[in-house]
């Protein structure tokens, strides 16, 4: 009779334990499928800075140099984030070219260089791209969210001042994995996820100066007709098209994350969201410290 008690007992434990779990599951289930997010995302290029002399042992060395391109989350983001929801990039795509001064985000603000960039950009190991007979194969991301990018192999063509590269990962970020961190972004809450690496090699002590690159085709303006473009796909050298696009996906179904008001619920291309939703891609750099001219009294030494 004892044991028929304890059985009864632990039944009674099990079941209450099967009931919470199926409760947990259940409001996992509403509260984890929602796909509208009131957050905002940023791309950022990360600037790097070097001393004159860090500057002349890469070039002497011919050392690719790298900077980091990450993926700020605010907003509804850092909520769903903190509760343990997951997101994963499906079909997107970051393009980004040399400028000829900092700060701007368009051509008009911040020209594309024509000739003679003062770096080599890194690319395809398909196209087989050298300068000084030493290789312009881009370094893998290890440790990032995008090991391994699909850099551009558009038109066969090694890149000069612009170029690209699709990416994907079906395995979801989220708050405490090792590509991503809670933050701040400019005093606000945020999430940044470390996207993957883009690689230079310095022909001389100039500043490099990256920028964001984004020409919106045809269909994306019939979608969206105020969305903006930094530069016109006519106006690039070639080596890419140009595109930067963001697809946010829910492992959960793989249902996409939209923002309010999204053109649509079945397809949502963040960058062509509103500037409350996309803030865009932050300019970044290599940025060499200036030796300072000499005084008139130390070229009269001089000479």
């Amino acid at each position: 009779m004892k044991n028929i008690r304890l059985f009864t007992k632990r039944m009674c434990s099990v079941m209450t334990l099967l009931l919470i779990m199926s409760s947990f599951e259940l409001t996992w289930a509403q509260t984890g499928d929602v796909h509208e997010i009131d957050g905002k995302v940023t791309f950022k290029i990360e600037s790097k800075n070097m001393t004159a002399q860090e500057a002349q042992t890469a070039i002497d060395n011919k050392t690719a140099i790298s900077l980091k391109v990450s993926l700020i989350l605010e907003g509804e983001w850092v909520q769903m984030l903190d509760e343990g929801r997951m997101a994963f990039l499906n079909s997107s795509a970051f393009a980004y070219g040399i400028a000829q001064n900092g700060g701007g985000r368009t051509e008009v603000t911040a020209p594309l260089y024509r000739n003679d960039p003062p770096a080599y950009m890194y690319a395809n190991s398909v196209l087989g791209c050298t300068a000084d007979g030493v290789s312009l194969t881009a370094p893998s991301s290890m440790g990032m969210y995008i090991s391994f990018p699909a850099w551009e192999e558009h038109n066969n063509t090694c890149p000069t001042y612009s170029y690209g590269a699709l990416y994907d990962n079906s395995s979801p970020f989220f708050a405490g994995g090792s590509s991503i961190r809670r933050t701040k972004h400019e005093g606000v809450d945020c999430y940044e996820l470390d996207l993957f690496n883009i690689s230079f090699r310095l022909k001389d002590l100039q500043t490099v100066y990256v920028r964001g690159v984004d020409c919106n085709t045809k269909k994306d303006l019939e979608l969206v007709p105020d969305a903006e473009s930094t530069d016109k796909e006519t106006d690039l050298d070639g080596s890419t098209v140009g595109t930067t696009i963001l697809n946010l996906t829910n492992p959960d179904g793989r249902r996409i994350y939209y923002w309010p008001n999204s053109y649509s619920t079945q397809a949502a291309d963040w960058t062509l969201a509103p500037k409350d939703y996309y803030g865009g891609v932050i300019p970044g750099g290599i940025f060499i410290e200036q030796v300072p001219e000499l005084t008139q009294f130390e070229r009269s030494s001089m000479a």
